[in-house]
C-alpha cells in the first residue's frame, strides 16, 4: 500500500481512504480543500492507483494495514479518518479494530448490510473484463466528472481480475457489527438521496449503533456526489465536525 501525504504535517491528521476500482487520484479535489486544515494522507488501495501491481485481499487487511501506518507516524491517534464506498468500509473496519483511533470520522456511502452474494457471481461478473459491470459503473454505479474518466479507464485497464473480483466481493459481503458500539469517535455518516436503499438502510443501522454519530442525507447525489462531485460541500462539512450535534438522528444537507 502507499501512502501519499500533502499539507503541513504538524497539522492535525486526516485519513482519506478512496473508493474501490478508483484512485487516490479520485481525491484530489478535496484534498485541495482540506489540506489547508488538515494534514491528508491518502493511501492508495492493493491493487489501485500507483500500487497497481499488488493485490486488494480485503477490508480487514488494509484496516490492520493502514492503523499500523498510523501506530509508527502518527502516535497511534488521528483526527479524522474518512472513507468512500470500498473506503468507507475500510474506514468502519479500522473503528471496528481500534475504537480510540481517532476524534473523528467521516463515513460516505459504506455499504455495510451484508448482501449475500456468492463468490462465484463475483467472478461472472468479471468473466469479461470489459463486460457489463465496467459499462454500469460509470452510467449507474459511481458516475465521475469527465475531467476524471481518463484517469479510472487507465486504472481500470491496469487492475487485475483477481483484485476486480476481491474489490468487489468484499463491497457485497463486508459488514459492521456490534464492536462499532465501543468506537470513541464522533461519526458523520452521509449517503446521497438518488443511491440504492441499501445505502440508506446501513446508514441508520450503523447510525443505531456507534453512541456518537449522525446521518446527512445529501440530497439530489448518487454515490460519489458529495467527495467526487462536491468537494467544496464536503470540506465544509468535515471543518464543521466540531459544531455538529452527535445526538441529532438525521439531518438533511
Amino acid at each position: 500500500m502507499i501512502f501519499k501525504n500533502y499539507g503541513n504535517p504538524e497539522k492535525p491528521w486526516y485519513i482519506l481512504i478512496h473508493g474501490g476500482f478508483l484512485g487516490e487520484w479520485s481525491l484530489r479535489n478535496v484534498v485541495s480543500e482540506l489540506k489547508e486544515q488538515y494534514f491528508v494522507v491518502t493511501p492508495e488501495l492493493q491493487g489501485h492507483g500507483d500500487d497497481i501491481d499488488s493485490l486488494f485481499i480485503g477490508v480487514e487487511q488494509t484496516a490492520k494495514i493502514i492503523i499500523n501506518h498510523i501506530e509508527k507516524n502518527c502516535k497511534s491517534r488521528v483526527a479524522v479518518i474518512g472513507g468512500f464506498s470500498v473506503g468507507a468500509q475500510v474506514t468502519s473496519e479500522i473503528l471496528m479494530q481500534d475504537p480510540n483511533i481517532s476524534e473523528y470520522a467521516v463515513i460516505e456511502s459504506g455499504c455495510e448490510n451484508r448482501i449475500p452474494v456468492p463468490k462465484s457471481i463475483v467472478k461472472l461478473m468479471f468473466k469479461i473484463k470489459n463486460g457489463k459491470f465496467y459499462k454500469s459503473f460509470l452510467d449507474d454505479v459511481c458516475p465521475l466528472p469527465q475531467e476524471m474518466i481518463g484517469s479510472f479507464n487507465t486504472n481500470y485497464s491496469l487492475m487485475s481480475k483477481e483484485t476486480l473480483i476481491n474489490t468487489a466481493y468484499n463491497n457485497f459481503v463486508h459488514r459492521s457489527d456490534k464492536r462499532l458500539a465501543k468506537c470513541q469517535a464522533k461519526v458523520l455518516i452521509m449517503y446521497g438521496s438518488d443511491e440504492p436503499n441499501v445505502m440508506k438502510r446501513a446508514a441508520i443501522r450503523m447510525n443505531k449503533i456507534i453512541p456518537k454519530s449522525c446521518v446527512f442525507t445529501v440530497h439530489g447525489f448518487k454515490h460519489g456526489g458529495i467527495s467526487i462531485w462536491n468537494p467544496k460541500a464536503y470540506s465544509s462539512l468535515v471543518q464543521s465536525l466540531e459544531k455538529i450535534d452527535f445526538k441529532v438522528y438525521k439531518n438533511k444537507v
